[in-house]
């Protein structure tokens, strides 16, 4: 999942063993590793009322201060037993939108039927979606690549980059203020380089995303909610009919990723913008 840089965002999880949800003999507690090498403190875990045997851990603004990939493990004990449960989270620049955002959206106010989880899924389901449609980011991101090094450039890493954080070469760290990393993702040297570099940086079209974009993306994360089991229709109908004729149904395929027509003419509006000539 993702969480907008500055932000407080509370992470839910059940603990289980062999997949099935057990009932702690006390509340686990939450340790964080950051990919940056970051130290983060965890702390206890509270009940989460909206799901049984549900624990949330709060991250805040300390957690969050920077672009970083964090690992946050739930532990605890069931008779006795030791279990865990892993959650990765990515600090980006924003986050398509909010689940109070989503939670407001009509029909979505049960808490009961709509818990956290499904929400966060559909948010996290819609921006993976996007991504690989428009094949850009609309949200700054921090990436940690390594590629071989043959002169002075390195093949395309991402595009729209925005800041250099750190290189290393061949294992030692290089300052990286006379390297170019232009809009494209190409990576310059200021002298000729043989062998293995490591880039930190990050990159993505904008730090937040376009309007338009972030309420097609509102709008189609609601229908996937609300599609989880509530029409008694098979997903994948294309069409159905009775005494009173045929209607045909919009479903996901080429240049319709979500299958919702006004959400995908944005997504195709936005992939033929930011794609740049020569990248995948």
């Amino acid at each position: 999942m993702r969480v907008s840089l500055g932000s407080s965002s509370p992470l839910v999880a059940t603990l289980d063993r062999a997949g099935r949800t057990v009932a702690l003999d006390e509340p686990p507690t939450a340790t964080i590793e950051a990919a940056s090498g970051a130290t983060h403190d965890g702390g206890e875990c509270v009940e989460w009322a909206d799901i049984p045997n549900a624990w949330h851990f709060e991250l805040d603004a300390t957690h969050t201060a920077d672009l970083d990939s964090l690992v946050v493990r739930f532990a605890g004990t069931a008779d006795a037993v030791d279990v865990a449960k892993y959650l990765g989270v990515e600090v980006v620049s924003s986050t398509m939108f909010t689940i109070g955002d989503l939670r407001s959206m009509p029909d979505l106010d049960n808490e009961q039927r709509y818990s956290h989880l499904t929400l966060t899924a559909a948010l996290d389901w819609i921006e993976a979606l996007i991504e690989t449609t428009v094949e850009t980011s609309f949200c700054e991101r921090r990436y940690q690549e390594t590629r071989a090094i043959k002169g002075c450039t390195v093949a395309p890493f991402k595009a729209y980059p925005s800041q250099l954080f750190g290189l290393t070469f061949n294992g030692e760290a290089v300052d990286p203020a006379a390297w170019e990393l232009d809009r494209s993702g190409v990576l310059t040297a200021p002298s000729p380089f043989f062998g293995s570099l490591t880039i930190d940086y990050s990159a993505g079209f904008s730090t937040h995303a376009p309007a338009d974009l972030a309420d097609a993306a509102l709008q189609a994360a609601r229908a996937k909610v609300l599609s989880r089991g509530q029409s008694g229709m098979p997903d994948r109908t294309r069409s159905i009919s009775n005494e009173f004729g045929s209607t045909s149904f919009a479903i996901a395929g080429p240049n319709q990723p979500t299958g919702y027509p006004e959400v995908d003419a944005i997504l195709m509006k936005w992939r033929d913008l930011v794609r740049l000539p020569g990248l995948a």
